[in-house]
């Protein structure tokens, strides 16, 4: 905790929301300019240099120092004020600020649905402000947002609106949404948001771990020195009781009796078709376990759609939660039930594997050995528990270990107890397979998809996951033709290839090809495209991850050329061979 505690209280965020020229009428969230100005002054008189959320951001992901003294100013808003009342300030004391608007409202003078109504700045004048770089304009949740439909879409749609509209201003580096809960957590990661801003009264070691920034706001008639100090105060002290309350490693009374059961191991496979995320490995891990044939199918019919967010390193099959599929039963049980009611965990888990249930469990991996962050950081992740070995007295689990495999790791439960102890443990979701769902092969609706695949032709319909309004996403064929350029890119300006997103590349050009020699055997064709395409997925797919590992290591500009390359290769012989197989149908 201590580093999470003095990223905080090296460089205290404060907020200001709008500006008048004299301290008459309504005060509520407002301040004279003269007051304003005058804050400034005091802190840069006593030393504190500003800091902008960006070098924040750099402070605290790398070993950059702090400042001695530090703050980071807000306007939250967009205010009219903000632009002919406080820039001039901004400029006059060379110091820096980070705006926060409600895209819908900017340049907006009068609405007549709120009272006293106060105008905002428009986008000329944002520019301006932004172009002085000193300023930078981010988006914010606005209490109108919450009647919409589909948060990621609203989110995104402000994020993108800025960048269309601003150049030469980093739209993504951080939202205001002012709240923490999983869902928009999820959503800010997904769309490569790395700061959300949060009211310091409302932060844990969860969410700051997390990427939220806490902030202050400042009230008129405050002394700012007194703010810093309640707010530094506050803190350190909501933390410290944080930290007092999570459970300690060497706890002795934690004493898991495992006299009431016995031995119990369900089916399951190690080696699913489908593992580049464990929301793709553990449900098919289970699904594999019945008919061969339709796990088969599955994948076969349901594994074609991609969506590529090149801004969040994210290349990966289009599929909604497996709590959705029909061929999976799901129950879950969150974190808040199972305190309330005083739910014995370990019970609860060998007891649904006595009626055949595996449990996804979503817990503080921090005590968890043999996982990434063990006894080193608090991090939420996951666990699928299959069995309960009563000898070793160790619940038998599949996840990702230290080692980057999807393979056992075998937890004692005393370890599971203390994982599940603290706010980082989130739910367990019990799924098994349900043999009555009807999964078959298909060959019109294959034909059908993958026409729509090779003309990059997606259904919205129902989607969470691809929404018109981001530009910057692509699906299908599209995504895969955008993909070595973005491989080269990123590889070129960050000295990296992100292994995840080439992994589910390569992954699902192994299955296409799988998919499309599975096709010609059932439907008794022959399509040398198809067969060329197979030979060279077979081999070249496995190159990618291994050079993807070598060229982290080394950085090697002639091995990232061969991975452009091979990449260009695996498209191209790709769409020549669906192209032949479908002529070949007719298509």
């Amino acid at each position: 905790m201590l580093k999470e505690l003095n990223d905080i209280l090296s460089c205290p965020v404060i907020i200001y929301t709008s500006f008048k020229q004299t301290d008459v009428g309504n005060m509520n969230n407002c301040t004279t300019i003269d007051k304003f100005k005058f804050d400034m002054q005091e802190l840069l008189k006593s030393g504190y240099t500003s800091m902008s959320l960006r070098q924040i951001h750099e402070c605290r992901n790398s070993h950059a120092l702090w400042p001695n003294k530090a703050f980071c100013l807000i306007f939250k808003g967009g205010y009219i004020d903000n632009y002919t009342l406080a820039f001039p300030v901004i400029k006059e004391l060379n110091i820096h600020v980070d705006i926060f608007v409600s895209t819908d409202l900017v340049g907006v003078n009068e609405y007549p649905e709120v009272s006293n109504f106060t105008p905002h700045f428009g986008w000329d004048q944002a520019q301006e402000m932004c172009d002085s770089r000193l300023v930078n304009i981010f988006a914010l949740w606005h209490p109108f947002d919450e009647c919409k439909p589909n948060k990621e879409q609203v989110i995104e749609g402000k994020v993108i609106q800025i960048i269309n509209k601003i150049s030469g201003n980093d739209a993504r580096l951080a939202f205001f949404y002012d709240k923490f809960d999983y869902e928009s957590l999820d959503i800010l990661h997904k769309l490569r948001i790395s700061i959300n801003l949060i009211n310091y009264l409302n932060i844990t070691l969860n969410n700051i771990q997390a990427g939220c920034v806490p902030t202050i706001c400042i009230n008129y008639n405050s002394n700012i020195f007194d703010i810093i100090d309640n707010y530094k105060a506050t803190c350190t002290s909501l933390l410290e009781r944080e930290e007092s309350l999570l459970p300690d490693k060497s706890l002795h009374d934690i004493n898991w009796n495992n006299n009431n059961f016995e031995t119990l191991v369900l089916p399951i496979e190690k080696h699913p078709l489908v593992r580049n995320y464990l929301r793709h490995a553990f449900p098919l891990s289970v699904l594999a376990t019945g008919r061969k044939d339709k796990a088969e199918y599955f994948v076969l019919n349901e594994y074609i759609d991609i969506i590529f967010r090149p801004w969040y390193h994210w290349f990966d099959y289009d599929n909604h939660l497996y709590d959705s599929w029909d061929c999976i039963c799901c129950r879950r049980i969150s974190r808040d039930i199972i305190e309330e009611n005083r739910i014995d965990v370990i019970a609860y888990i060998i007891n649904g594997l006595k009626i055949g249930y595996y449990s996804d469990l979503w817990l503080d991996t921090f005590y968890i050995p043999g996982k990434p962050g063990y006894n080193s950081m608090h991090l939420t992740h996951c666990l699928l528990v299959y069995g309960y070995d009563k000898d070793n007295d160790v619940l038998n689990t599949l996840t990702y270990t230290n080692s980057g495999m999807y393979e056992q790791l075998d937890v004692h439960p005393n370890d599971i107890i203390r994982a599940c102890s603290n706010n980082y443990f989130q739910y367990i979701n019990m799924l098994k397979r349900n043999d009555n769902s009807q999964v078959e092969y298909n060959i019109s609706i294959l034909k059908r998809k993958l026409y729509n695949y090779i003309n990059s032709i997606y259904s919205y319909e129902g989607n969470t996951k691809y929404n018109k309004i981001n530009n910057d996403q692509l699906c299908n064929f599209k995504a895969c033709e955008a993909f070595s350029e973005y491989i080269e890119s990123t590889a070129k300006k960050e000295n990296k290839i992100y292994s995840v997103a080439l992994y589910g590349f390569s992954e699902h050009k192994k299955y296409m090809a799988w998919r499309l020699k599975f096709i010609c055997s059932h439907e008794n064709i022959d399509c040398n495209e198809v067969d060329l395409f197979v030979d060279y997925a077979n081999i070249k797919c496995d190159f990618l991850i291994n050079a993807c590992v070598k060229f982290n290591m080394k950085n090697s500009a002639s091995l990232l050329s061969k991975i452009v390359n091979t990449i260009n290769d695996l498209v191209v012989k790709e769409k020549s061979a669906i192209t032949s197989l479908l002529n070949l149908f007719g298509i």
